[in-house]
């Protein structure tokens, strides 16, 4: 019955590897998107400074132009950083106000997982059949 059950366990697991690898794949293309937007909004920032900058110039000289185009950037990294701490406020209001910081982690009781294994064996062959066939579909 063991080697049954070791048989179950390594297909599910081969099978939940093409899941694996689909769901990967997406995290890592996101991820390069986020990068991609992320460096052409600095670019983009990093622009809008420049042309302050040259646009102040005439007026105010080089040093109050500088001074002023980086206390209109801090004025928006203010902006931003607003926005994003009340999102998390938010969030935290939403899920209960407690964050993870008021959560106690239970106690888990001591399990035989041996004896558990033995016991189910039947049932933990059928769901990791179940798991290897729902994963390695295609789409």
């Amino acid at each position: 019955m063991e080697s049954l059950l070791r048989l179950a366990l390594i297909a599910g697991t081969g099978a939940s590897i093409g899941g694996l690898q689909r769901a990967g794949r997406r995290i890592a293309v996101g991820i390069a998107v986020a990068l991609v937007i992320g460096l052409l909004g600095a670019s983009a920032l990093g622009w809008f400074a420049v042309a302050g900058w040259y646009a102040l110039l005439p007026q105010l000289g080089p040093a109050w132009s500088a001074l002023i185009i980086g206390l209109a950037l801090a004025l928006v990294a203010a902006l931003v950083w607003a926005v994003a701490e009340r999102g998390r406020r938010r969030r935290t209001i939403r899920n209960g106000g407690l964050g993870l910081a008021g959560l106690v982690p239970p106690q888990l009781p001591s399990i035989d997982v041996a004896g558990l294994m033995e016991r189910n064996a039947g049932t933990i062959m059928l769901a990791a059949f179940a798991a290897g066939m729902f994963l390695n579909r295609r789409r």
